[in-house]
């Protein structure tokens, strides 16, 4: 039935790993070359007559409109290759599917329903699930919908225990904070307006960068940044972008 979420997962590590044989300098190998004859034949993300993401390759009617998982949205998290500044118009079709497939869930759900609200740039929408997720429960009876909530001892209760929940929620709150799918460093994408004033310290983007924020009345006040090696970078906050050169293991305030 071509499940989307599959072709994309398969993309996505086809990509990655023709990425990486560049790097290494094996880029015209035999096995590169078939891998990338491999990756154009896998069907892209479409948008269906209603404006979601397809889920399928065709379009089928869904027998649970508000079902718990949200695989064929795997390409705007934990995958890149739908974005708001690349893919307008696939991330408006997963704005579409969100709020179709509702607010409601077990526990991991909120958890990538956060991080995906939060790649939507939509801090509020994302900190409105963190909430849900974050309601004590004591509820041990198994449900796969209805559910959510923490338990007393902060353990994710989907119900029952599902540690998804726990490292997704996390996943999903520095996702608020820092995102770095793209080829920038992107600060603060998400924060939502009830998180007025914050600092947060030790947040890592990819490239091995550590970011230091702080921010009052929801502006960022102070940024740094420190990298484990020497390297370029490109650091995105409010519509600005700052071309750096790192140090390697050295501070750097950034003037954005």
């Amino acid at each position: 039935m071509g499940p989307s979420h599959d072709q994309q997962v398969i993309f996505n590590l086809f990509e990655h790993t023709l990425a990486a044989s560049e790097i290494l300098g094996l880029k015209d190998d035999a096995f590169g070359k078939a891998l990338k004859a491999a990756k154009d034949k896998l069907a892209r993300p479409k948008i269906g007559h209603d404006g979601r993401l397809m889920e399928w390759a065709e379009e089928f009617e869904e027998v649970e409109p508000a079902h718990r998982h949200l695989s064929h949205l795997f390409a705007l998290y934990p995958g890149n290759k739908i974005t708001l500044d690349r893919t307008p118009a696939l991330a408006k079709a997963v704005q579409q599917s969100l709020e179709r497939r509702g607010d409601d869930g077990v526990g991991w759900t909120y958890a990538w329903k956060i991080a995906l609200w939060a790649r939507l740039q939509q801090g509020d929408r994302a900190l409105k699930l963190l909430n849900k997720q974050l309601r004590p429960t004591s509820d041990m009876d198994t449900k796969y919908d209805g559910g959510g909530g923490t338990y007393y001892n902060m353990f994710d209760a989907c119900p029952p225990f599902q540690i998804d929940g726990n490292f997704g929620v996390i996943a999903g709150m520095a996702e608020m904070l820092l995102q770095s799918h793209e080829d920038f460093i992107e600060l603060l994408p998400a924060l939502p307006a009830n998180w007025k004033d914050g600092e947060i310290k030790g947040l890592v983007a990819r490239g091995a960068i550590e970011i230091d924020l702080k921010w009052t009345n929801g502006q960022l006040v102070s940024a740094a940044a420190k990298a484990k090696k020497k390297q370029k970078c490109r650091v995105k906050y409010a519509g600005k972008l700052l071309e750096l050169e790192l140090p390697a293991g050295e501070k750097v305030n950034l003037k954005i």
